[in-house]
């Protein structure tokens, strides 16, 4: 018998870390996975904000904001020019912020 190991390579192993670094570039992922990472930071990046306000998302520039009450809407205001400053010294580029109340669930009435 030959005691020769099978390789299925040829050169040099490539890593995983590369591999799917290469198909998340080709597939055109890398963007929006880190606009989603920086999103998901709202909340450490803005402690403050944090108790009455949340990112809800982020879309063609516009990044989306929630807030607990309308009372907190000047509040966030405020914060408006270091949410944009601040998100784009980390490469998301945000053109408007829109502030939303958070959506109370609507009970179903019945028509029976």
């Amino acid at each position: 018998m030959n005691d020769q190991a099978v390789r299925f390579f040829y050169g040099k192993p490539t890593l995983l870390g590369e591999i799917l670094e290469e198909y998340l570039m080709k597939e055109g992922l890398v963007e929006p996975i880190r606009n989603y990472q920086l999103i998901e930071l709202f909340g450490e990046i803005f402690p403050n904000l944090k108790k009455f306000c949340q990112c809800e998302g982020y879309r063609n520039g516009v990044l989306f904001l929630s807030i607990a009450d309308p009372i907190f809407n000047h509040e966030v205001q405020k914060f408006v020019p270091d949410i944009c400053r601040i998100y784009q010294e980390k490469g998301l580029m945000i053109k408007k912020i829109k502030i939303r109340g958070i959506r109370k669930k609507q009970n179903k009435k019945s028509k029976y």
